[in-house]
């Protein structure tokens, strides 16, 4: 069943390889995918599958960047990688530069200004370091629109110069009516233990923020864009905020009615959403199958096909 909602969510991802992800990928029909991605054979690929498919790269200003082409999928950057801490883990060679090429740089508030973007709800950003580059390029557009952001954060130095996760948790919070929801982790095995049952160093994961009621509340149609911010919390595995936003708004529309209705029955179905004893005895069981990666890394964990943050 859909979500009761009047307009469509618009999801803007960049570093969009393999199309969409978790958790959006679920929910094609009441989302309209805006897809950025810079490496051209990638941009085919995904242009043969979605409508809205930008191949450009994007940076805090216009002009042109170098592009290091790695050997592995998804490693490329517009930084160059720190060898010196990556040949400390499993498989460095994936990050290992094969060749360079001069790409033209654009911002979203380019975009945004010249009409070529549609109105941004929800924005996620995996692009291998220039995440805070992207964020600063793109600050009107967040300033007025943004209800969620998912953000690939840092913790150590993968690339030369990358900013950290503090860098980019101060830069969302100088936004304004954003917090942070959650963090999932990423930990490495060294290359010398990988093999061991042990958790790892963090060395990445992903940052999500929400809009706070009273940011979404200062927009224009309000009503619509609190329907949109509650499917975002909901579809993100955040159903409780989802309530919070409908029922606190004081808003009384039809839409928001049903929306309300429809998070509390989502809740009520103890398959799809595990009571809070439930849930936690699935992480408790998830801990003793770790979604292992090939390089040692051990991040989020998979339990019956759910995502858990």
């Amino acid at each position: 069943m859909k979500f009761p909602m009047q307009d469509k969510v618009n999801l803007l991802d960049i570093g969009a390889r393999y199309g969409l992800q978790e958790p959006w990928k679920h929910w094609q029909g009441q989302i309209t995918p805006v897809l950025v991605e810079p490496e051209e054979a990638e941009y085919r690929r995904l242009k043969a599958r979605y409508p809205h498919v930008f191949n450009v790269a994007l940076a805090d200003s216009e002009g042109s960047r170098e592009l290091y082409i790695a050997r592995g999928a998804g490693k490329s950057s517009i930084y160059r990688p720190n060898l010196a801490f990556l040949d400390q883990f499993p498989k460095p060679e994936r990050f290992h530069t094969v060749a360079t090429q001069k790409v033209t740089t654009t911002t979203l508030d380019a975009l945004y200004a010249r009409g070529e973007l549609p109105r941004i709800d929800a924005v996620k950003i995996d692009v291998q370091g220039a995440e805070l580059d992207i964020l600063r390029g793109g600050k009107k557009l967040l300033d007025d629109q943004l209800l969620s952001l998912q953000v690939e954060v840092c913790f150590d130095e993968m690339y030369e110069g990358y900013p950290h996760f503090c860098a980019i948790d101060g830069f969302v919070r100088g936004l304004g009516g954003m917090h942070l929801q959650d963090l999932s982790k990423r930990h490495w095995h060294y290359a010398q233990g990988k093999h061991l049952d042990a958790k790892g160093r963090l060395v990445f994961g992903d940052a999500l923020y929400f809009a706070d009621l009273e940011r979404i509340m200062a927009m224009a149609a309000r009503e619509t864009a609190v329907q949109r911010a509650a499917f975002i919390a909901m579809i993100y595995g955040f159903p409780d905020y989802s309530l919070h936003l409908l029922r606190s708004s004081g808003l009384t529309g039809t839409r928001v009615t049903e929306a309300t209705r429809y998070v509390e029955k989502f809740c009520a179905r103890k398959l799809a959403i595990p009571s809070r004893a439930m849930r936690r005895g699935l992480k408790a069981l998830a801990a003793f199958f770790p979604a292992t990666g090939e390089d040692g890394s051990v991040g989020a964990k998979r339990v019956f096909g759910r995502l858990y943050w």
